[in-house]
């Protein structure tokens, strides 16, 4: 996890070059090697240490109370943000008085789209149909996929009701007036919960599909669809007890318990998995000086520098060597004309590290590249 970390602040950095701001790292008692990494790599940045961890929703709200800026943009650690993504989302937001929350099309490791990026509220078929594997079965289906929104466009500029927290940008001062994230949810729900929140406050939240950004999602939490079924669970009830009706609460716990227990017989009979062939050889693409540092790293791996992914045979193992003349956004638009047809790493030059990750179903691959870490 703390080598997602850094690539995240790497990307961050990049795209923040022309914007005032500041960078501000919560870590929820991670026990690893992140703060050093972080303060050998990024001493600019204010980190947070807590001495356990009080779940996503209060460490946000710490993060919160310590921002200046006007605007406030939570990330996960584990996403890459493009160089002119801010530029975008801050325009927008400027220009929307009554902006809630704004989010962006999300994609994964393989380059393909993640579809809570966009949401409505829950009801109780909604999450049903969600739990139950409709929704992902049945994608762009108005029904079916009800609670992803699935007939609305990927790419499209629109409201929506929910967000997710993964990248949620909003003003500072609005986010602090609503009292930020409820603090009762440990995990998952809150960005639902938030974004409602904005709505009954009279408040807009928009989907900026034109804009991606990379969530690698198995480096935050690595989930079965059992796991999660039960989070879902958990966090819904809560939401229902918050938001609606006492006699909402019966029919939809009934529903969901039997989702929950639906979602567990199918982990046994059909697990995901999804890892990469052994490394033959790395097809790199990107930035020259990435390449050459990648290198020096005297790595036992076969380097082979392209510019193209049209020769390249499908599965292979590609490079992103990210740098001033070769970009995250850059990468996306190729990895979107290609997605799931090649397993995708990254690295920037001289970086501790190389990530990557095929699947939002399972933890990613780290690389050491720094003999110091070996």
């Amino acid at each position: 996890m703390p080598h997602y970390l850094l690539f995240c602040l790497h990307t961050l950095q990049r795209a923040l070059q022309t914007i005032e701001s500041e960078i501000i790292v919560v870590d929820n008692a991670s026990g690893d090697d992140s703060e050093a990494l972080v303060r050998q790599h990024f001493p600019q940045v204010q980190w947070l240490g807590l001495p356990k961890n009080i779940g996503f929703a209060k460490a946000n709200n710490v993060a919160l109370q310590q921002a200046k800026g006007n605007y406030t943009v939570f990330v996960n650690p584990d996403t890459l943000v493009p160089e002119n993504l801010f530029t975008h989302t801050l325009n927008h937001a400027i220009k929307y008085p009554i902006l809630g929350v704004l989010g962006v099309q999300l994609i994964d490791g393989s380059g393909q789209f993640l579809p809570e990026s966009k949401r409505e509220k829950p009801t109780i078929l909604g999450s049903f149909f969600k739990v139950a594997g409709l929704a992902e079965k049945y994608p762009t289906h108005r029904w079916w996929n009800k609670y992803a929104l699935g007939q609305i466009p990927n790419q499209a500029d629109v409201p929506v009701d929910i967000l997710p927290g993964a990248f949620m940008l909003g003003s500072t001062h609005v986010l602090q007036k609503i009292g930020g994230f409820d603090e009762r949810y440990f995990m998952y729900g809150e960005d639902i919960d938030l974004c409602v929140t904005m709505l009954q406050a009279g408040y807009d939240n928009w989907y900026l599909g034109s804009q991606k950004l990379i969530h690698f999602k198995g480096e935050s939490t690595v989930k079965s669809s059992a796991s999660y079924a039960e989070y879902f669970f958990g966090a819904m009830l809560l939401y229902v007890k918050k938001h609606y009706a006492a006699w909402y609460y019966k029919p939809i716990t009934q529903i969901l318990t039997w989702g929950v227990n639906w979602a567990k017989n199918r982990q046994k009979t059909n697990p995901k998995t999804c890892e990469p062939a052994a490394i033959a050889v790395f097809y790199c693409i990107g930035s020259l000086a990435s390449f050459q540092a990648l290198k020096q790293a005297h790595l036992h791996i076969p380097l082979q520098l392209t510019q193209t992914l049209s020769t390249v045979p499908k599965n292979a193992d590609i490079m992103w060597l990210i740098g001033v003349d070769f970009g995250v956004a850059d990468a996306i638009e190729m990895m979107c004309a290609h997605s799931g047809q090649y397993n995708f790493y990254w690295y920037f030059a001289h970086a501790p590290a190389i990530v990557g990750s095929s699947s939002k179903h399972v933890r990613g691959k780290v690389i050491i590249t720094s003999k110091t870490l070996q």
